[in-house]
């Protein structure tokens, strides 16, 4: 396994970006998704398979595909559940040292084939690479909409790293889902709650047994710096320059996409679908994702 703490920059660095900066910092308090042991880490990586579980999509590509990429993958449970639930060689990708070592050290305790790498998303998308290097299944979830240009970071992505007739698999914040959720945390900001009264009014939606767990969520869903709000629709009218098809998408539940109009009315309907769990006390973050797939150059 490789295991590299530095963070290799290139031209469009976190350090000149305003940012990407906040970010980074913010994450180095406490990377999104960090438990309070190890121990407890790789407990969830054994017993835990976010690709059976939450993405039905991957399943198969996971399995067929060579090369895989995780772009964002912060603390390593997605790179190294896939390393340890389908026995695969598979690279994680972040640009925090902190989250690095975490995903590091999780896949050294397991034994895994997961290699990690603390690099900038934008210098690494800029290398030069034949398609032969370039990776079939790259995969990056709830990330991307934290940088300082998401359809931007989604391009490059497409151009430089993803394989012809590779996948790409992304999760974004919803337009419209994630709405509902912003707005009651704001509300709550106008009424000058501390940082500590936010923590119980999230714990009533979205109660975790790890504590450092649980407070990770917290911060990257209520006080992050930075995000922004994405739609299908968007994805759909970048298609033809990203040079991809749409595969399948939550926004259906994942069924066979006959008319692409009809996704853009379906996930309106999700604004109406986050403020319903809200009023019920459920965890709802306005979270969609998208598969898909370059088309032959």
């Amino acid at each position: 396994m490789r295991h590299i703490t530095y963070c290799l920059l290139g031209t469009k660095t976190v350090d000149n970006c305003a940012v990407g900066k906040a970010v980074l910092d913010f994450y180095k308090i406490l990377p999104f998704n960090y438990y309070g042991s190890i121990e407890q880490h790789v407990k969830s990586v054994i017993q835990q398979s976010p690709i059976e579980e939450l993405y039905p999509p991957l399943k198969g590509l996971v399995t067929s595909c060579k090369n895989l990429l995780e772009i964002g993958c912060g603390t390593g449970w997605v790179t190294n559940s896939i390393a340890n639930h389908y026995n695969k060689k598979i690279l994680g990708l972040d640009f925090n040292p902190h989250s690095i070592e975490r995903a590091g050290s999780i896949g050294k305790k397991l034994e895994l084939q997961s290699e990690f790498i603390c690099e900038d998303l934008f210098a690494f998308s800029e290398e030069k690479r034949s398609n032969e290097d370039c990776f079939d299944l790259i995969i990056s979830l709830g990330v991307l909409h934290h940088t300082d240009n998401c359809i931007g970071a989604i391009k490059a992505i497409c151009k430089n790293l993803l394989s012809e007739k590779g996948y790409f698999f992304v999760g974004l914040y919803h337009k419209y889902g994630r709405k509902p959720f912003l707005k009651y945390f704001e509300d709550l900001k106008k009424l000058n709650l501390s940082e500590e009264e936010l923590f119980k009014k999230y714990k009533e939606l979205h109660d975790l047994k790890d504590s450092t767990h649980l407070q990770s969520w917290f911060r990257d869903q209520v006080l992050h710096p930075h995000e922004t709000l994405h739609a299908i629709e968007e994805i759909i009218q970048l298609l033809p320059e990203l040079g991809c098809r749409l595969v399948s998408t939550s926004i259906n539940r994942f069924k066979n996409i006959e008319d692409q109009q009809n996704l853009v009315e379906e996930e309106k309907k999700l604004h109406k679908v986050s403020e319903k769990r809200l009023n019920e006390k459920k965890y709802f973050p306005g979270f969609f994702v998208f598969l898909l797939q370059k088309e032959k150059d």
